[in-house]
């Protein structure tokens, strides 16, 4: 195996809870630390990985969308409450209603439904279309 492909999977080996967590017992860890690289190092280069994925994930949430996407949008969006102020954590969204309430984005350029117990179901699209529609529809 070359040194890039150890490094690689010596830096993608990481659990979900934990991705700070650098686990020598993995055999992908075991083999980097063998090559002469440190655990800070794998650390290092793992939150500099995780970074750009986020960033790329981020990147393609803003993407813009198709109108299939914009229905399934609207969709999810009725069954939630518009709360502009999102002032109170009043919302409990456990089980199958994840999703809680809708506003405008901070930025000024997008619309977003938030899941307070569930942040990694949030949804955000910056679209021209949509953000004019439900603008003159919550905002009158």
């Amino acid at each position: 195996m070359k040194t890039s492909e150890i490094i690689k999977s010596a830096i993608k080996s990481y659990r979900f809870s934990k991705p700070s967590l650098v686990d020598g017992r993995l055999k992908e860890v075991k083999a980097a630390l063998e090559i002469g690289f440190t655990k800070d190092m794998i650390q290092s280069a793992r939150s500099k990985y995780l970074k750009r994925l986020y960033s790329r994930l981020d990147q393609h949430k803003k993407a813009t969308i198709s109108h299939t996407d914009r229905i399934k949008f609207l969709t999810a969006l009725r069954e939630c409450a518009y709360d502009p102020k999102v002032t109170s954590s009043r919302y409990n969204c456990t089980g199958i209603d994840w999703k809680a309430f809708h506003r405008a984005s901070s930025n000024g350029k997008g619309w977003v439904l938030i899941a307070p117990d569930e942040p990694g179901n949030n949804w955000y699209f910056e679209d021209s279309l949509l953000f004019r529609f439900l603008s003159n529809k919550f905002n009158g």
